[in-house]
């Protein structure tokens, strides 16, 4: 299975998931052309995406997806309440509303969704599995429900969200409500609180965690891996901060036989 940050950031994501044959993108919210020079420039096949799996209407998350689907005529896989949130005037062929108690197939990968807090109508992260291997990404969680404790209790890679500093919020030039709505229970985790969530429900096969969606005025690269080097380190887990500004890197894991997972 190869994973990729192709965006991350408050100011746009896009995550890429797939094998040897198909492939899918969990969010369109960068233009269509970064998507693609991104991809290019990582090196991934946009061929083989066969769908576009969409979290929730905010800008952040949607922005380029129109021009993508009516340029690449690829499905939107989303809840009814993120279609008539979103506004999106996307052809009725293209549209497929989704139950968030089932799974989707695309190839040999089942596409789950998990229903998750934010302020949105109708939110949910994706968790992508293969065989033995499970890849969640889970950001805009808002807080660490029942459901997000359960998918880090069984995932083997995972995109967190790691948004922001608190200090940085407390003492920033956000107005009061902004404060309150990011750090409340529906806008976005913290550095500390994904600390936390990995260290309270990380699963005993985690190898690989790739820090998501950091703010541009709360939060920094640097920040960000001084919180969780310890982590990484006492934990053996792979720790990866996403970039706002470039294309990530492109990893790979499989399993092998004698059930061990391994980067390629």
């Amino acid at each position: 299975m190869e994973y990729a940050a192709i965006a991350s950031g408050s100011n746009g994501n896009c995550y890429y998931v797939g094998d040897d044959e198909d492939a899918i993108l969990i969010d369109i919210g960068v233009s269509c052309r970064r998507v693609e020079q991104r991809s290019l420039e990582m090196g991934l096949d946009l061929s083989k995406v066969r769908a576009v799996f969409v979290t929730h209407e905010h800008g952040d998350h949607i922005s380029g997806l129109r021009v993508f689907v009516k340029k690449h005529k690829i499905p939107v896989y989303l809840t009814e309440g993120t279609y008539k949130g979103s506004r999106l005037q996307l052809k009725e062929e293209y549209v497929n509303l989704i139950d968030t108690r089932k799974k989707q197939v695309v190839g040999s990968m089942e596409i789950i969704p998990v229903v998750k807090n934010h302020d949105a109508q109708e939110p949910c992260s994706f968790i992508v599995k293969k065989d033995e291997v499970q890849i969640a990404v889970l950001t805009d969680i808002g807080c660490v429900c029942s459901n997000v404790a359960r998918v880090l209790t069984q995932s083997q890679v995972v995109f967190l969200e790691a948004n922001y500093d608190e200090q940085m919020l407390d003492t920033g030039g956000y107005p009061y409500y902004l404060k309150e709505r990011i750090r409340g229970g529906q806008g976005h985790l913290s550095n500390q609180q994904a600390l936390q969530a990995l260290l309270n429900h990380g699963s005993s096969n985690l190898k690989h965690v790739i820090l998501s969606h950091l703010s541009a005025n709360n939060n920094s690269m640097e920040l960000v891996e001084s919180v969780f080097e310890e982590y990484g380190r006492s934990k053996q887990v792979e720790v990866t901060v996403c970039n706002r500004d470039s294309a990530g890197e492109v990893f790979s894991f499989s399993y092998n036989v004698n059930d061990t997972l391994v980067g390629d």
